[in-house]
């Protein structure tokens, strides 16, 4: 059976796996992460992993640029559930055509990528997962033409326990336009637990957001936010842009 929250040492196991008095067995109270990266070089993948230290403090360690397979590294738990977003689509196509000139390419071009954010516990374990696929175009000066879809993975201890399920996972454009000199799109999915270190189901709850920018000069920025509720030292999130 797989388990949830596997732990390399007794001193970040559950509560209700070890007892002990030291205030470091605890899980450490809720709180949240953000981050920003910017865009990587041209065959690069920006990324940055965010480590909770024993004082229950998150350390946010250096963006590097890595090839795209060594960043968005697939799970290799046979234990997962996933889900896909709706896809969500915008061009300048269904724009008055008397704009003429003003949606002309100059410095045009298009691309693909995905972003995404991933949490694993002390072992490497995935347990939530987060990401978007997104594709657009540009003229150099305005975005033509975009879409985002992607999807979430959640670590599962079926069939005893539920373990990590999916809550309100939603994918839309929160700026921007076709036709603008930017669009922005974010992905949404809250995770709730309930499994072999908490039959109850109250304890553990995360809400990760994936964001992306795209300019019309061809350039791209994502931003990530994760708000969880009790975690352990040695826990950790992998970002991707």
């Amino acid at each position: 059976m797989a388990i949830g929250f596997a732990s390399a040492s007794p001193k970040y196991a559950f509560a209700d796996e070890v007892k002990s008095d030291s205030a470091a067995d605890e899980p450490c109270p809720e709180g949240n992460i953000n981050v920003d990266l910017p865009q990587a070089p041209a065959g690069k993948v920006s990324t940055m992993v965010i480590t909770i230290d024993e004082n229950c403090q998150p350390v946010y360690g250096p963006i590097k640029f890595v090839a795209p397979d060594e960043a968005n590294v697939e799970s290799n738990d046979k234990n997962v559930v996933a889900g896909s977003f709706d896809e969500v689509r915008v061009s300048t196509l269904s724009l008055d055509p008397s704009l003429g000139a003003d949606y002309a390419p100059l410095a045009g071009g298009s691309t693909c990528f995905t972003a995404f954010l991933r949490l694993n516990d002390v072992v490497g374990l995935q347990l939530n997962k987060v990401y978007g696929n997104v594709c657009w175009s540009w003229s150099g000066t305005i975005v033509t033409s975009a879409s985002a879809g992607g999807g979430w993975q959640a670590h599962s201890e079926a069939p005893v326990f539920p373990g990590w399920g999916a809550i309100n996972p939603w994918n839309a454009q929160t700026g921007g336009c076709a036709g603008c000199s930017y669009i922005s799109f974010r992905q949404h999915t809250e995770f709730n637990y309930r499994g072999v270190f908490d039959p109850s189901g109250t304890l553990y709850y995360n809400t990760i957001e994936v964001n992306e920018y795209l300019y019309g000069a061809g350039s791209r920025a994502c931003s990530f936010s994760f708000v969880y509720r009790n975690w352990f030292p040695g826990w950790n999130t992998a970002t991707g842009c």
